[in-house]
């Protein structure tokens, strides 16, 4: 599994159903290849992805970081 095709989808997906969030990603490339669940994986990917732009109290926007020194990856507000 690409990462980081499956990031990007995800990003794509909630950026159209979101379009009012203002959200700033940072992506490293490449992203490690992973034997995974597909569907498991992108839902965990937009549940931490969503949930960093729903659970935001940052008025200035939101920047979001994937860090690919993890185990999978790593999520973090700035």
């Amino acid at each position: 599994m690409n990462l980081n095709k499956l990031v990007q989808q995800v990003i794509g997906t909630l950026t159209i159903a979101q379009p009012q969030s203002e959200v700033e990603f940072h992506i490293p490339q490449p992203l490690k290849s992973v034997q995974c669940d597909r569907a498991q994986i992108n839902e965990l990917f937009s549940n931490l992805i969503s949930n960093g732009i729903k659970y935001n109290d940052k008025q200035s926007g939101l920047k979001l970081v994937v860090l690919k020194e993890m185990a999978i990856a790593d999520i973090i507000s700035r």
